[in-house]
């Protein structure tokens, strides 16, 4: 009797697990979905329907890739780009050609350091999250403060804040360009900082 009790427990306790796993997986979806909805709204306003901002920074990180700048889109990829590109004194050629490229290569570039367009995956991302309370829950509660404190103080001299970023970003939402556009944007800010002396 005592073992059929115990059989019984686990099979609740395995079926609890399984389902607030599908309604997790259930709420992060609707959770992308809206901001990714946000970002997409936005850039309609901002470019007139010229282009979507998440297009542009999928295309920078590819640039990334393509000249193994960036070895990974996952969390110790963008650690090393940013311990590297901070410390690019040797390198600093290099980040400025790669700068030059992103600008001539990519359609519409000129409008990415525009303050709207720097702000925008930041603004989404913080307004989303606020509005669904997940600023105050521990999965996102450390993401949405890095997030806070590199938006206020977005530049060069800041390199803990964009670690701290990367490292507070869920591991599940590393996958999603919406989460690693932030990071994309200083890199971008970086780049364009390095290029100008």
């Amino acid at each position: 009797m005592k073992q059929t009790l115990i059989i019984m427990y686990k099979k609740i306790i395995l079926v609890v697990l399984i389902f607030a796993s599908c309604k997790s997986k259930n709420e992060e979806q609707i959770l992308n979905k809206e901001i990714i909805n946000c970002i997409e709204v936005r850039s309609k306003e901002y470019t007139e329907n010229l282009f979507n901002i998440n297009d542009i920074y999928v295309k920078i990180e590819k640039m990334l890739i393509e000249k193994k700048i960036l070895s990974n889109k996952d969390k110790e990829g963008y650690k090393k780009l940013f311990t590297d590109l901070f410390n690019s004194k040797n390198d600093k050629k290099r980040y400025i050609e790669l700068y030059s490229e992103i600008i001539n290569n990519i359609k519409y570039s000129e409008m990415l350091l525009y303050p709207g367009f720097l702000d925008l995956p930041f603004e989404c991302n913080l307004l989303i999250l606020k509005k669904n309370k997940l600023n105050e829950v521990d999965f996102y509660s450390n993401y949405y403060k890095s997030l806070v404190d590199v938006f206020k103080v977005m530049g060069p001299g800041n390199d803990q804040l964009y670690l701290d970023l990367i490292k507070n970003t869920p591991n599940s939402s590393m996958s999603n360009i919406i989460y690693r556009a932030p990071l994309l944007v200083v890199v971008l800010g970086s780049l364009e900082y390095l290029s100008r002396g």
